[in-house]
């Protein structure tokens, strides 16, 4: 079976995107800094959502660009918000939930790591690993999304 995972990116950021250059460099709620990885969201509608709560203003998503990919659900990892510890939403990311990820970056066991959002916990993001030796094998693929006009946004 495969599952369906989407990144919502700048334009202007496209040549960097897949490779988990940014989180790289500034770290991310389940990813330490000096650990590349590559976030995307179990729906459109959620990557949607964990762009909007960082910009806060839905009118400068017009310049950001859709993609999808499709992964082997054998290939994912899951880790419930149950397992993790009670702090894990908060602002700025836990050391411990850095480490998860961090932790799963390093081990290489699987391509991807399913993970509740913290936007909404009971949707999932997924990481995937661009260290992995199957990551040369995804393909992201740019997908055409309108967003309703009560947004006020113009459809891409």
């Amino acid at each position: 079976m495969t599952i369906a995972v989407y990144r919502l990116i700048k334009a202007k950021h496209l040549d960097s995107a897949f490779n988990g250059a940014a989180s790289k460099r500034f770290g991310g709620r389940w990813n330490l800094k000096g650990h590349a990885c590559v976030y995307c969201a179990g729906s459109a509608s959620l990557a949607f959502l964990e762009v909007l709560v960082h910009t806060l203003n839905a009118r400068q998503l017009k310049n950001y660009q859709l993609y999808q990919a499709l992964l082997h659900a054998n290939e994912i990892k899951s880790i419930n918000a149950e397992g993790i510890s009670t702090n894990w939403r908060d602002a700025p990311s836990p050391y411990t939930v850095q480490s998860i990820g961090s932790k799963w970056l390093q081990s290489q066991s699987t391509l991807a790591l399913r993970i509740p959002s913290a936007v909404i916990p009971i949707d999932h993001n997924i990481l995937i690993n661009p260290a992995h030796r199957d990551f040369g094998k995804v393909k992201f693929t740019r997908v055409s999304f309108a967003l309703d006009p009560r947004m006020g946004l113009i459809g891409t």
